[in-house]
Order: C-alpha cells, then structure tokens, then sequence
C-alpha cells in the first residue's frame, strides 16, 4: 500500500470516529491522530529523501558524461601518441639518412624530445584527472546506495505504521461495538431514570405537605422559645445590674473609708512631726545657747592682749536663711517652703504635681530654723532621697529628692548676712 492509499485509509477512519463513535473512542481518536502526525512526518522525509536522491542521480549522470567525455579525449591522446611514434620512427629513419648533417639532427631530435614530453604530461595530466573523476564518481555511488538504503527504511517504517493502522482499526471496530452495547445500557437506564423521577416527583408533593406541616409546628415553638429567650435575657440583665450596683456601693463604701481615714492619718503624723520638730527645735536652741555660753566664757578668760589682734568669728543667723525646694529641669521651678509644705496631685496642696505617678497627698515638708524634714504620706510610689527610698529624712543643702519621678533639689540659700 502507497503513501496514498495509507492516508486514504487513515482519512476515513478518523472520519468514522468524528461521525459514528460515542465518547468512549476518544483514546482511539488520540492514536489515531499520533498515526496521521507520524505518517505526514514519514512521507514528509520520505519526499526529502526522493528529492535528494533524484539530485545526486542526475549528478551521477552528468559525471558519466563527463567520464565519457574525458575517456574519448583520452583515446583521442592516445592514438597522437601512436602517430607520435609513428612520426618519430620516420623521423629516426631521417635521421639515420641524415648523419651528413650532425646539426640539423641534433636541433630535430631537441624539438621531437620537447614535443614528446609535452605530450608525456598531457597525458600523465589526463590520467590524474580521470583517477580523481573515478574517486567523485565513487563517492556518488556510495550516496547513492546510502540514500537507496534510507528508501529501504522508510518502507520498512511505512510497513510498520500500516500495521499500527490495521490495528487500531481493528481496535476501533472492538470500541464500535463496546460503544452499541452502552448505547443500549444508556437506553435501558434513562427509562428506568423516567420512572424514578416519576417516582420522586410523587414522593416530593407529600414530602411538601410534611414539610409545611413541619413547619407550621416550629415556627410555632420558635414563637414560645423567642418570648422565653427574651424572659430570660430582660432576667440576666437586671441580675447583671444589680451585682454591678453592688460593686459601685461596695467600691464607694471603701473609697469612702480610705478618704477618712487618710485625713486622720495624716493629722497624726503631722503632730507627731510638729512633736519632734518642736522637742529638736529645743535641743538644737538648749546647744546654741551652750555654744554661745562657752564662747563667751572663753573670751572672758583670754588676755586682754590677745584678743586685740584676734578678729571676732560670727554665724549665719538661721532666721536669715530660707529654704528653698527647687524642681530641677528647663526651666527650674523655685519653691520656698513654709513651715509646713504639702506635696501632691491635687489642687489643694502647696505643691501640685499632676501626674499619675504622684498620689493625692504624697508627702509634706517641714521646715524649722535649724533643720528640715520630708515623710512620705503613705504614697505609692514613695519619696527618693539621694537614691534611697525613704519615709521620714532631715534635709541637707544640695539633696537630690525624687517625688514619685519628679526630680527636686533642696537647698538654703541667705537672706541677709551679719557680722
């Protein structure tokens, strides 16, 4: 079978898939389709293969031709040669009837022995042309048995695929026949399908009644169940806001009893504070009045001499100096403290500091002639004094004093000096 008829074939094959197969021929199809792919490849090689060999045999002939050619020109040298010889007997004949002449024989030999030579390379020339024609036309022929070689490939090939064609036509008939048979199957099923959804139609209109009977019952609870839902719910709400009025009245109640009882506290140690500032007050004035006795007993005692060149010493007058408790920072905030300087974040302190680290009544400063004290009013973040928390602490002039993170520096500056 030729390139033709395979293709014919192959055409009405994939005509009777695309017209008479169901689904189930797809796999076929595909093969079917891989086939024609392959045999359009085999027959397009198959023209290039034909294409070059019938170039290369027309190459071959052009080359018998020349062969010819170069084998009658060669003859033809040939046969000069002969004459050649010819000529040159003759000519030796001459020369022997011409030894009378030794000069007109030397210059004919020199020119019959230039014309031989020339005629020796013109032929030595002819032959290796004609042995490298013979090489060309050898390498043809090998072409050309090489090309008859692929032909015999790809008639082989072309053998193969017709097998693999009578094969999936002899698949294609098994599918032809397995696709009647569901054809059939199908048939059978959408009749029996019919009755089922016949069946199904019926089942549906009572099911529909059922269903609105159903319904007609929940919506019903559902009514019940929403109206206990919001009893419930109004219920959980006025027990939630009971518990959290009792919280307030619980957390107020507390509040309140903090409040009154920090006023007291304070109270009290604010007395106690004034007590020992007072019974200090009296030991510090009991020891200058001691200072100042002794002093002056010493004077008495000295020489008169010796006091003439003896300059006299003062002190500062505490009365003349002021304590001061400045807020460090840009800019500095002076405060001077009074007798008794309270510390807080409320408005009634002497001084306010508002911010959360500070407590309503943080501390209290009080301040006598001769020295001062801060105590911390129970706080929660506690006075510094120096780096060291503390909660009662005599001040010295330069002490670094932390009120919660507020930074302060106390210190006693003169009013007016004497001597």
């Amino acid at each position: 079978m030729g390139f033709r008829n395979l293709r014919e074939a192959l055409g009405a094959v994939m005509g009777r898939l695309e017209h008479d197969t169901p689904p189930v021929a797809t796999k076929e199809r595909a093969s079917a389709a891989q086939l024609r792919a392959a045999l359009a490849e085999v027959e397009a090689r198959s023209e290039e293969r034909r294409l070059a060999l019938e170039s290369r045999m027309q190459d071959v002939g052009f080359m018998r031709i020349q062969l010819r050619v170069r084998n009658a020109r060669i003859a033809a040298l040939e046969k000069e040669v002969s004459d050649l010889g010819g000529a040159l007997s003759q000519r030796n004949e001459q020369i022997g009837e011409m030894k009378r002449d030794p000069v007109f024989l030397n210059d004919t030999i020199a020119a019959l022995t230039a014309t031989v030579a020339e005629r020796d390379a013109s032929t030595a020339a002819l032959k290796a042309m004609q042995l490298a024609e013979g090489e060309t036309l050898a390498a043809r022929q090998s072409d050309f048995a090489r090309g008859i070689a692929e032909s015999e490939v790809l008639r082989k090939n072309l053998g193969t695929l017709e097998a693999a064609l009578a094969a999936a036509t002899t698949r294609l008939a098994q599918e032809e026949a397995a696709a009647l048979v569901a054809l059939e199957l199908r048939n059978s099923m959408e009749a029996s399908i019919g009755e089922q959804r016949q069946r199904i139609a019926r089942l549906e209109g009572e099911l529909a009644g059922v269903v609105r009977d159903r319904d007609a019952s929940l919506a019903a609870a559902a009514a019940v169940q929403a109206e206990h839902l919001e009893q419930g719910a109004r219920l959980a709400t006025v027990t939630a806001r009971v518990l959290e009025l009792e919280a307030e009245a619980l957390d107020q109640v507390h509040a309140l009893s903090a409040l009154q009882e920090e006023p007291r506290v304070s109270n009290e140690r604010e007395r106690d504070l004034e007590g020992d500032l007072h019974a200090a007050d009296s030991i510090h004035g009991l020891e200058a009045d001691l200072r100042m006795k002794g002093a002056r007993r010493d004077e008495l005692a000295k020489p008169h001499d010796d006091s003439r060149g003896t300059s006299a010493t003062h002190e500062v007058d505490p009365e003349g100096a002021a304590p001061l408790f400045i807020r460090t920072g840009e800019p500095e905030v002076v405060h001077v403290l009074g007798r008794k300087t309270t510390i807080g974040r409320t408005p009634e302190n002497d001084v306010q500091i508002d911010a959360q680290y500070i407590s309503r009544h943080h501390a209290v400063i009080l301040a006598e002639r001769t020295h001062t004290i801060i105590e911390d009013l129970n706080s929660t973040n506690g006075v510094i004094v120096n780096g060291r928390r503390v909660l009662r602490q005599s001040l010295k002039d330069g002490d670094i004093v932390l009120i919660g993170k507020a930074p302060f520096r106390f210190a006693v500056r003169p009013v007016a000096a004497r001597r």
